[in-house]
């Protein structure tokens, strides 16, 4: 699949091999225990669904920069991103023609911020990992969470300083 980024983006039509390119985050809050995990849930805009922070990648920014700015814009959620990503999931928003596939990263959080650009424009929640993909609306993300205690990345990074 070839990626086109959002910026100057128009023009592609559903079922075209070009899709804009996201970037997003698990954003998790480990607990002391492994079934105290938390990750952080926002509702879209447009319909209220949940899902995880994610959003467009800047002109110079990668892909786990993009996912580190969304997860702070989003959620407040400020840590570490690991790279590579985790996995991969495609949406179309309603009403529009265009496919989104999104680059998922796992952040580990380190603070929340109590101020941040959307903290007015979302619900934002925080839910168990072992619940939380049951709470999405995509089923391919829904995959990528239920996946994550199993991944390399979280096998290798959970409680372990960062």
């Amino acid at each position: 699949m070839r990626a086109a980024y959002s910026v100057g983006s128009t023009g592609i039509e559903q079922g075209s091999p070009l899709a804009i390119a996201q970037a997003g985050a698990i954003c998790l809050r480990m607990g002391d225990r492994p079934d105290e995990d938390e990750i952080a849930l926002v509702a879209s805009r447009t319909n209220g669904t949940w899902g995880i922070p994610k959003g467009h990648v800047e002109l110079g920014e990668s892909l786990r920069q993009a996912a580190e700015r969304e997860a702070f814009e989003e959620a407040g959620a400020k840590g570490v991103t690991l790279e590579p990503a985790i996995g991969q999931f495609s949406y179309y928003k309603e009403g529009r023609l265009l496919r989104y596939s999104v680059s998922v990263h796992l952040l580990f959080v380190q603070t929340i911020a109590p101020y941040f650009p959307e903290n007015n424009e979302r619900q934002i929640k925080w839910v168990p990992l072992t619940g939380a993909a049951r709470e999405v609306a995509n089923r391919e993300l829904s995959r990528i969470i239920a996946s994550v205690r199993t991944h390399p990345l979280y096998e290798e990074h959970a409680g372990r300083d960062l």
